[in-house]
């Protein structure tokens, strides 16, 4: 299955924007590059109706997926620019996105 990163679709049916060539750091693909790439897409999204609990945990399991990537930077920085609206990415959730984007600073390191 395609990783958040590299699938054109998203939980409930929605388009995961892909980052412009512009977007690419050091001239390099970095979806390519991201740990999540063989992860299954659900890990990383929200399925409809989830509990808040299975919530947490999922987010908890996804985040130790990012901790360990190479590209954890790259991939939060497009997400936090593209407010991508849906699941985990570059280790922050929807939520913790949705604060830095209000609060206009960049994420956790």
């Amino acid at each position: 299955m395609e990783s958040p990163a590299q699938t054109p679709r998203a939980a409930r049916g929605t388009t995961i924007a892909r980052p412009s060539p512009t977007q690419r750091h050091g001239g390099r693909d970095w979806p390519s590059r991201a740990r999540c790439r063989d992860s299954p897409v659900d890990a990383f999204y929200p399925p409809t109706g989830e509990s808040r609990g299975l919530r947490r945990r999922r987010e908890e399991l996804a985040k130790q997926v990012c901790a360990e990537c190479p590209v954890r930077r790259q991939c939060r920085d497009y997400a936090l620019a593209a407010d991508e609206p849906y699941g985990v990415w570059g280790g922050m959730t929807e939520t913790e996105r949705r604060r830095q984007i209000h609060r206009g600073r960049p994420g956790p390191e």
